[in-house]
């Protein structure tokens, strides 16, 4: 939920949605599921936020998935599972198998902040791709997610 949250707005946007689900108890999957869309839009989600949460929240709770699972499946069979699910993509999946799982080697190679980091580091003239910023984070396996989080933490301080 709260990766889905934060997907293409700031840290600290995100932030406070999040906070404010958290003050009215909304963070479970099945408390969720029974909070007014007008409601959860009042507290800053979008709609289509919310259509997202709520359908990963329906196959936790049909079973479809089993987010404990995860700790003991490969990263593939997170990601197969996880990508059916509406809202969330290979960004949301990475940060999930990065914050979550803590899988060192998760790479979030779509992400504006990492592939901007990764241009001023390498003085290049224009913002890596996804593709490129995958390409130049193979020599980091099985580390790229430990570079992911010194890359955003590099951009975060240059943005400051």
């Amino acid at each position: 939920m709260r990766i889905i949250i934060g997907q293409q707005i700031s840290r600290k946007a995100a932030e406070s949605i999040y906070q404010k689900l958290k003050e009215k108890k909304i963070t479970t999957y099945k408390n969720f599921l029974k909070t007014d869309d007008k409601y959860l839009k009042n507290l800053g989600l979008s709609f289509r936020k919310i259509l997202y949460i709520k359908d990963l929240a329906k196959n936790i709770y049909k079973k479809k998935i089993n987010l404990n699972e995860f700790k003991k499946s490969s990263s593939e069979v997170v990601y197969n599972s996880l990508i059916k699910i509406k809202g969330i993509g290979k960004w949301t999946i990475n940060n999930y198998q990065l914050f979550v799982l803590e899988d060192c080697d998760a790479w979030p190679g779509g992400d504006l902040a990492v592939q901007e980091a990764i241009k001023r580091l390498k003085n290049l003239d224009v913002r890596p791709d996804e593709n490129e910023s995958n390409n130049i984070a193979e020599k980091w396996r099985p580390f790229r997610g430990s570079a992911a989080l010194l890359l955003w933490h590099y951009y975060s301080k240059k943005n400051d």
